[in-house]
């Protein structure tokens, strides 16, 4: 055991202690300790116990009802573990596999939607074992062997339940509406037009830089960014190096002159708190009324309506989801 565990604390520290290395040489090594360390023991500490057993109990219901009869037969699978090996169940691969997995799925007490896909290899692991153990129990009890399909029945029509429910996503909606539908607000179709007009508008080492939470822009425009800073969530925490990290990116921004710079004025762009600082929320304003001039609308509603150029100049968003592209004035 203790071999083992040196192997493996070895395999761990030296990939870590080489990459430290190589950014030490690079002169990095100061922003590589903030955004590993500093900053990322602040965010993972924000949420107390209270919040966050908060957020797990509201998502708890639509984790469930997404695939209700696949969560059954996991559970089924977990206590058939816990029966098969008693106290040593959880040294089992398939629980321990959950219980880290659900460590992992808790870090910083935020439990987000998407977070729980750490869960599902063991939830299917979990599953698996349901189904072969339900049907080895029912293959045993001599009257019943005729009912030795009906945990996989159970299976397939629960699964085919769940495709039923998410029928618009996977069958009827378009890709776009499919967007709309799951995230709302989120301008991410907008984001893939206002990367297609940057990509044809500008030469390939052109800096963009985005005042929101939207680095696709980068990948769709194929652009650098002009600030280490893509995406502001971050800035808006109520955490004691949002100030700091604010003056940075508006510094970077400055010093690149990006070609472009993309406005987002969309909520959960941002994430602001109550007592969010809102410094460069006041300096964007003043630095795009000096230093560009616009050239690209997007007016979110439930259709997007699009202004590029001589249309952009004058328009007013109807909407208080909008996004707003501007270049650099020679």
């Amino acid at each position: 055991m203790a071999a083992r565990l040196c192997a493996y604390g070895a395999g761990a520290a030296i990939p870590y202690l080489l990459t430290c290395a190589a950014l030490c040489r690079a002169g990095v090594f100061g922003q590589f300790w903030f955004w590993t360390v500093s900053y990322a023991r602040e965010y993972a500490t924000a949420t107390g116990i209270a919040q966050g057993m908060k957020y797990l109990g509201e998502i708890v219901a639509q984790l469930f009802f997404g695939a209700p009869v696949v969560w059954c037969f996991a559970a089924i699978g977990f206590l058939a573990v816990v029966y098969e090996r008693g106290k040593y169940a959880v040294l089992s691969f398939k629980v321990s596999l959950l219980i880290w997995s659900f460590v992992g799925v808790s870090a910083g007490l935020y439990y987000r939607d998407h977070y729980f896909i750490l869960l599902l290899p063991a939830i299917c692991l979990l599953a698996g074992k349901a189904m072969k153990w339900c049907t080895e129990q029912v293959g045993r009890r001599v009257g019943m062997r005729r009912l030795s399909a009906v945990p996989a029945v159970l299976f397939v029509a629960g699964y085919g339940m769940a495709m039923y429910a998410q029928r618009a996503d996977f069958f009827e909606l378009s890709p776009e509406e499919v967007i709309r539908h799951e995230y709302r607000g989120n301008p991410f179709p907008e984001a893939a037009e206002f990367g297609r007009y940057i990509a044809q508008h500008s030469e390939s080492d052109a800096k963009v830089a985005v005042l929101g939470s939207e680095p696709e822009i980068y990948f769709y425009a194929a652009r650098h960014s002009a600030t280490g800073y893509i995406y502001t969530y971050g800035l808006m925490e109520e955490q004691r190096y949002a100030s700091r990290m604010q003056q940075e990116m508006m510094e970077e921004i400055e010093k690149a002159k990006p070609e472009f710079l993309v406005k987002v004025m969309v909520p959960g762009s941002w994430l602001r708190k109550p007592n969010s600082d809102t410094s460069i929320l006041l300096w964007e304003d003043k630095y795009i009324g000096e230093e560009y001039r616009i050239v690209g609308i997007a007016d979110m509603g439930t259709e997007t309506t699009y202004r590029w150029d001589e249309e952009a100049e004058g328009y007013r968003a109807r909407s208080k989801y909008s996004m707003y592209l501007y270049k650099r004035r020679i």
